[in-house]
């Protein structure tokens, strides 16, 4: 009998009472839970966040987990590398937020979307609806919601690019997953040779990550799809508690953010930076050569430097070049 392929779930974890609840929807709702593996990057403090942890895994020994306090985090995207880098050689990678619930069966659904993708090599990645916790879900029984652009970021936002959701009906996705530009950080499904080939980046920290890791998956080869169907939900009112400095972690605008966008700016050929701080490792996350950083521009409609959208990414509608 052909083993089962086994999925690897990368959670970061900031301060989230909600994550204990996240593991556990998440095995009880896999049609086979036994090839389900999660691994966490806990970020808390050890008597203040003890709420985070008063309901045990499932199944404990399948669950992987590192535990720093809230003062040694260096952001979410060292975080979210800190939570991949407890894979064990699983087949396939799930990237979740801490605030999740899913569809019943939605490891299966994940493998038959990826293998319905017309082109290959390809990953998942959409823009999730709502939930509210314990068990409220978006009712999305007339379609699905897909990531679209809907704006730049100037100059000085940490963010250059802003996702939302556009709905679409479920008579409109003939059947197959719908074609994406954009990576959307808490839900990512892949094989996990495109997460070891294309490394997640520890040195942006948090704004900015989607845009460049969704151009460095498209250069190394990688097409975008969308999956056309409801697998999970994501909580958007975050839980996250605020650091120990009064402001959640994705609202820092500390020394460390700051030079992650210098980061990105420079990766996305925006603004080169002189700060050598800010280019560490940048060989190891920079873009691919399958192919080319402008072709990226023209396939996913954004001009960054003209600040302008096409109509094809503010309304998902993007076709292979």
């Amino acid at each position: 009998m052909t083993p089962l392929p086994r999925i690897y779930v990368s959670i970061a974890s900031f301060r989230d009472p909600e994550c204990q609840h996240t593991v556990r929807d998440l095995f009880v709702k896999a049609s086979y839970p036994e090839r389900i593996f999660a691994g966490i990057c806990w970020q808390v403090d050890p008597e203040m966040d003890k709420d985070c942890f008063v309901h045990a895994p499932r199944f404990p020994e399948q669950v992987r987990e590192k535990r720093f306090r809230v003062e040694e985090s260096r952001g979410g995207c060292w975080a979210r590398a800190e939570a991949l880098a407890l894979w064990g050689g699983e087949e396939y990678i799930l990237q979740i937020d801490a605030h999740m619930r899913f569809t019943p069966g939605w490891d299966c659904l994940l493998l038959d979307a990826l293998a319905r993708c017309p082109t290959r090599p390809a990953l998942l990645s959409t823009m999730l609806p709502n939930y509210f916790p314990p068990e409220e879900l978006q009712d999305c029984s007339g379609g699905i919601t897909l990531a679209h652009a809907d704006r730049l970021g100037d100059a000085e936002e940490l963010q250059p690019l802003h996702l939302k959701g556009h709905f679409r009906p479920l008579d409109q996705t003939f059947n197959q997953p719908v074609l994406g530009a954009f990576f959307v950080g808490n839900f990512m499904f892949a094989p996990a040779e495109a997460v070891q080939e294309v490394p997640f980046d520890p040195y942006i920290y948090f704004r900015g990550q989607e845009l460049v890791y969704s151009a460095r998956l498209w250069t190394h080869g990688y097409d975008i799809y969308q999956p056309d169907r409801v697998i999970a939900y994501h909580h958007w009112t975050s839980v996250s508690r605020p650091s120990l400095g009064g402001k959640p972690h994705y609202k820092d605008v500390s020394a460390e953010a700051l030079r992650g966008r210098a980061r990105v700016r420079h990766v996305l050929g925006v603004e080169e930076t002189p700060d050598t701080d800010a280019l560490i490792d940048i060989d190891r996350y920079g873009m691919g050569t399958a192919r080319s950083l402008e072709a990226y521009w023209r396939f996913s409609g954004l001009d960054l430097r003209a600040g302008t959208i096409a109509d094809k990414a503010k309304h998902v509608r993007w076709t292979q070049l």
